[in-house]
């Protein structure tokens, strides 16, 4: 089967089904950053994270945190119709400032390969 960008954004369910494999099984499961400035948490205005703290993220298990997730442990493409609002709720490429420059490259390629095989 040919197809062509424009194809490729019709693939809907397809990115559906991508998103929803990262957030349960990310290739990389958390990161880590040391602070070059103290941090102060947002919901504990009195505690401050000192600089020079190496602060690890576990995207692995924030993605299944029931609390952000309805149906946490299940494959539930379906989801992806109505995505978080928040962009540091689905981390598998990190967010912000340091996402992953291959984001776009993995989806393209993943969605060449499934409408290939398809």
């Amino acid at each position: 089967m040919d197809f062509d960008a424009e194809d490729m954004k019709k693939m809907k369910y397809t990115q559906y089904c991508l998103n929803e494999t990262l957030r349960l099984y990310p290739a990389v499961p958390g990161t880590s950053r040391t602070l070059q400035t103290p941090y102060m948490l947002p919901s504990h205005p009195d505690t401050v994270i000192p600089n020079g703290t190496e602060v690890v993220t576990f995207f692995y298990g924030a993605q299944r945190n029931p609390k952000y997730w309805e149906r946490s442990d299940d494959f539930w493409p379906e989801r992806w119709q109505n995505p978080p609002k928040n962009p540091y709720f689905f981390t598998p490429f990190s967010a912000g400032e340091r996402i992953c420059i291959g984001k776009n490259l993995l989806y393209d390629e993943a969605t060449i390969l499934i409408g290939t095989i398809y």
